[in-house]
């Protein structure tokens, strides 16, 4: 039947046009991650792109049944806003054959979805477990970074390095370190260099240093141990698979159908039930779209044309006669040099002419708000929703569902932030779309308002979103989001994987490693290691108490001192000690935490530390902070991006449809660009302010070429 089909065009179409938009949004958020996991030399480049596809794909079972609903929402609440609903009911359509028409494109959703679910699922989940599993075993030790603590998976030692031949495997100025918690001992060793295998399951694996110095240090007494030698060869434990526990993802159909466990009956009833859900969502929004909204909203809606027309009407009318009635000869245009009008005689128009456009200014802003809320709204839904799915995989005793929730709508502002300039885009172009279909536009470039005068009356709008997403990072979002870290970990266990490098820094020729901190706040269990130019341990402090004195000033408490002298080391206890250089108090809290769970003035302080004690990480903490920093900047380029490209005067809806497409494949190619051009800049070494400014000023750059190629 034709109106059967013109009704699932009318929702497949968009349909499939949000699925692209959300795959692509979610592929390049996971491409950032893993890119960044490649840039750090975790991940090798293969496996981060394998892991970033077959992850995207694992999230169609969401995205199609949220799809499918919002396209049936605007599908059927156009037919229903533009009476072509009322017209197919007068010809004897019924509501009964809108459902079934309506059900069709649903059941061919639901098809896809069973075939994804029953069939597809278990290989997908499968496939990522074990390259997480074999990129977490086979590290290559010749990939390591230099000048940044390491943990060795499997090893239980800490490593770092100041130089390294590649080619060679070979590292310079090694130090390890390893803890003996229960016998309150420490193993430290420092070579010239160092020779560490490619750790694999099942291999033997031996690491050669040359010229080291070898310590056994008692934390508690005076019963340690010192060696030199002229090669040392370690013969550590074969590295074998970690027991990751049963995967309920990965399991078959029949698997699960035949155990008893809570957790599988769970997902073997989701598999089922899965199919269903896109059907009875597309049943759900057909009497959803068609309801009226109310009256009073419908009233403020006509209402704004025509304080918009009145206003420039009444613009034109003050532009064209004089103080006395005069008709003018000539007139400026609203957007040319003067905004003041000449009449007859030179007189100048009464200043009560510039206030129609406020009114235009007001009326633009709360479209723009309007679209920029109903983005971030939508995509604070669609992810929110992949978030916690994603975090249900780790449920364990300790971490229940209501951890997992509270988790994910903690870090769920912090990580939206990320998406605000798409958002942004895609709120403007939406904005522009209406503004054309009730023929505003046209309006106002007869009233002389054109781009470059929209572009004006945007950039309070943008300066107000600016300086809210700014004091958002640094007095909201990372508070949040450092409860929702503070809260995972107490529950599941470490979430920072440079946890390594943020409880060890350098001392000049020293290190110092945090064992963590007290309710109180105060650090305790502090380590420091300082070392002679020949590598030969000089002073050795450890402190089961410390106070964070001023600034970077510490006041280490009931310390044991252990010095060398002529050849031995030496024991003592001091009361309180001084040490310069360390962590600031306000930094401590967040040590165990990610970055995001910085304020920006923080991690920009933080950096700078890292840089100036020499870390490898600081690399890290710059990216971050520049990143998070430009986010309004590039939010700003992607709203003046959307101006050419969401709507000209006349274009219609057809036209406006096209260009909202093209602007949102412009959003898309913008986040996945930036993606990768950080990536890139993490790889190559780039300076991180010019990296993090390249994809905002491109965006502005290719905004203005489309300005001057297409004025109105």
């Amino acid at each position: 039947m034709i109106l059967d089909r013109y009704l699932a065009r009318a929702v497949l179409v968009p349909m499939c046009g949000g699925v692209a938009v959300l795959l692509a949004l979610f592929f390049g958020y996971s491409a950032s991650r893993q890119l960044a996991a490649a840039a750090e030399r975790s991940l090798d480049l293969a496996t981060a792109l394998a892991l970033v596809g077959l992850n995207t794909l694992t999230t169609l079972d969401v995205l199609l049944p949220s799809a499918l609903f919002f396209s049936v929402l605007a599908g059927v609440g156009r037919l229903y806003r533009e009476a072509e609903l009322s017209a197919m009911f007068a010809t004897g359509f019924s509501p009964r054959q809108l459902l079934w028409a309506v059900a069709k494109p649903a059941l061919l959703v639901s098809a896809l979805l069973a075939l994804l679910t029953l069939g597809l699922r278990p290989w997908l989940y499968g496939a990522i477990y074990r390259l997480e599993t074999q990129a977490e075993l086979a590290l290559d030790t010749r990939q390591l970074p230099v000048g940044g603590f390491v943990r060795l998976p499997e090893l239980d030692y800490l490593f770092i390095a100041d130089d390294v031949d590649r080619e060679l495997g070979i590292y310079r100025d090694v130090f390890l370190h390893r803890a003996y918690p229960r016998e309150g001992r420490v193993e430290l060793i420092r070579a010239a260099t160092g020779s560490l295998p490619t750790l694999r399951p099942g291999d033997r694996q031996e690491v050669v240093f040359t010229q080291p110095r070898h310590y056994l240090l008692d934390l508690q007494g005076e019963r340690d141990g010192a060696a030199r030698t002229e090669r040392l060869t370690l013969v550590l434990p074969e590295a074998h698979p970690r027991q990751a526990g049963w995967k309920r993802r990965a399991a078959p159909l029949s698997t699960l159908a035949a155990s008893a466990a809570p957790k599988d009956v769970a997902e073997y009833q989701w598999r089922l039930a899965a199919p269903l859900v896109p059907l009875l969502l597309a049943l759900l929004a057909v009497p959803l779209a068609q309801a009226p909204p109310p009256r009073r909203r419908r009233r403020q809606r006509r209402r704004g044309p025509r304080r918009l027309r009145g206003g420039i009407q009444l613009h034109h009318r003050r532009a064209l006669l004089g103080g006395r009635g005069a008709v003018a000869r000539r007139a400026r245009p609203v957007d040319g040099p003067s905004a003041t009008p000449v009449a007859v005689g030179g007189a100048p128009v009464p200043p009560r002419v510039a206030r129609p456009m406020s009114v235009l200014s007001r009326h633009l802003a709360r479209h723009l708000l309007a679209g920029w809320t109903l983005a971030l709204v939508v995509g604070a839904a669609v992810f929110g929703l992949l978030f916690l799915l994603a975090e249900l995989e780790r449920l364990t005793e300790s971490y229940r569902f209501a951890d997992a929730l509270a988790y994910t709508l903690l870090t769920l502002p912090q990580r939206l932030t990320d998406l605000t300039p798409i958002a942004v885009l895609f709120g403007t172009l939406l904005a522009l779309a209406v503004l054309e279909s009730g023929s505003e536009l046209t309006v106002m470039a007869a009233a002389g308002v054109g781009a470059a005068g929209l572009a004006r009356r945007m950039a309070l709008p943008l300066a107000i979103l600016a300086c809210a997403l700014w004091l958002a990072q640094e007095f909201v979002t990372p508070h949040l989001n450092a409860l929702g870290e503070a809260r995972r970990l107490a529950t599941y266990g470490s979430i920072n994987r440079y946890l390594d490098q943020a409880s060890w820094t350098r001392l000049g020729r020293g290190y110092a490693h945090l064992g963590g901190v007290g309710p109180d706040g105060q650090p305790r269990d502090l380590e420091v290691y300082r070392f002679g130019p020949d590598g030969t341990l000089a002073q050795a402090i450890y402190a089961p108490r410390a106070r964070v004195v001023e600034g970077r000033r510490w006041e280490l408490q009931d310390a044991l001192v252990k010095e060398t002298r002529d050849g031995r080391l030496a024991t003592r206890r001091v009361a309180a000690l001084s040490l310069e250089g360390l962590w600031l108090a306000e930094e401590l809290p967040m040590l165990r935490l990610s970055s995001a769970s910085m304020p920006l003035t923080l991690l920009a302080g933080y950096q700078r530390f890292l840089a100036q004690s020499g870390q490898q990480s600081h690399r890290h903490f710059a990216f971050a902070f520049w990143r998070r920093a430009t986010i309004p900047l590039a939010a700003a380029a992607m709203a003046l991006l959307a101006l050419p490209l969401g709507g000209r005067p006349g274009r219609g809806r057809r036209g406006s449809g096209r260009l909202l497409a093209l602007g949102v494949g412009a959003g898309i190619l913008f986040y996945l660009g930036s993606e990768v051009i950080f990536a890139l800049g993490a790889l190559l070494d780039w300076p991180a302010p010019l990296t993090a400014l390249l994809p905002p000023g491109a965006t502005a750059a290719t905004a203005l070429a489309l300005f001057l190629r297409r004025p109105w």
